[in-house]
């Protein structure tokens, strides 16, 4: 576990571009709000505001962030894949430690401008009395916004520490995929997105973190299992934020809450639930692609 310790922090097989870091910041801030929300600002721009409702106010595309308890799992995952793609921005900056500091500070710019358009949005255009309008609720789904962009931004900047960093940031960023993919799919007009294409692309994305890691040396094959393991075990928690109630009832527990929730996730973890073939795939072709980049390497060497 040492030596993959130090994969993960030098990796002399990556370089970085001599890129301004300045440049970084405002590219980190603006793609943590367009990629990680693309599906709510694409359900906007398509006017497919019917189920996006707060309150009876059709808001889609009208605040930057959803703030809403229907649209939980929106927050959630958008915050957490765009932090990730804001952290991985890293790699254009050729001093780590700058990077660090850009994207965090991207990310922070981001969170701070939607958030605060969006709360003013939604409190000042709501009914009187309404749920959404409630400071509680606001402030609430606020700090959910905030955590989810920093556990992404975290992921992504490990994801800028080497190959194998790397690798368990887009595993982490495939675990994501199919909640992400399915709302943009929604948002297009495409309710009915068949499971397994998500599935499919959820082992498409694991096995280019597979290459990412590598099999030399030989102990960066011990990162495959753990990049496989990072990507099956998110999505029961997103299943299990997407079966929460979308309005929780007046004097319900918090504690009621987080069973349900619970409940939930243990059941979408369940091994006979998730088909095995895409998972399978995904090895055979990361080894086929490994061992063809592996003789393309040494093939000069020979010669």
């Amino acid at each position: 576990m040492t030596l993959l310790a130090d994969e993960m922090t030098h990796d002399p097989g990556l370089r970085r571009p001599d890129r301004p870091t300045w440049l970084v910041l405002p590219v980190a801030a603006v793609l943590w709000w367009s990629v990680g929300f693309l599906p709510w600002l694409v359900a906007g721009a398509s006017g497919r505001s019917g189920a996006d409702l707060l309150d009876g106010l059709a808001v889609a595309g009208r605040t930057p962030l959803p703030l809403d308890t229907p649209h939980l799992t929106v927050l959630v995952v958008g915050g957490v894949v765009g932090g990730i793609v804001a952290g991985l921005c890293g790699w254009l900056v050729p001093r780590r430690g700058l990077a660090l500091l850009a994207t965090s500070g991207g990310v922070l710019v981001g969170v701070v401008a939607t958030l605060s358009v969006s709360r003013r949005l939604v409190v000042e255009t709501a009914p009187p009395g309404a749920f959404v309008a409630d400071a509680r609720v606001v402030t609430g789904l606020s700090a959910v916004v905030v955590g989810a962009a920093l556990a992404g931004w975290v992921i992504g900047a490990v994801g800028t520490s080497g190959r194998l960093g790397l690798a368990l940031a887009l595993s982490l960023l495939a675990g994501l995929s199919p909640s992400w993919v399915a709302g943009l799919a929604a948002a297009l007009g495409h309710d009915q997105l068949p499971w397994r294409a998500t599935t499919w692309g959820t082992a498409a994305l694991v096995a280019v973190a597979f290459v990412v890691a590598g099999s030399q040396p030989w102990y960066r094959l011990l990162w495959w299992p753990v990049c496989a393991a990072a990507a099956y075990a998110v999505a029961p928690p997103v299943t299990g934020l997407v079966n929460l109630p979308e309005h929780p009832r007046a004097g319900e527990a918090v504690t009621d809450l987080v069973q349900q929730f619970w409940d939930v996730t243990k059941a979408a973890a369940d091994p006979a639930l998730r088909p095995w073939l895409p998972w399978v795939v995904a090895v055979g072709v990361a080894v086929a692609t490994t061992l063809l980049l592996e003789l393309t390497r040494r093939r000069p060497t020979d010669s």
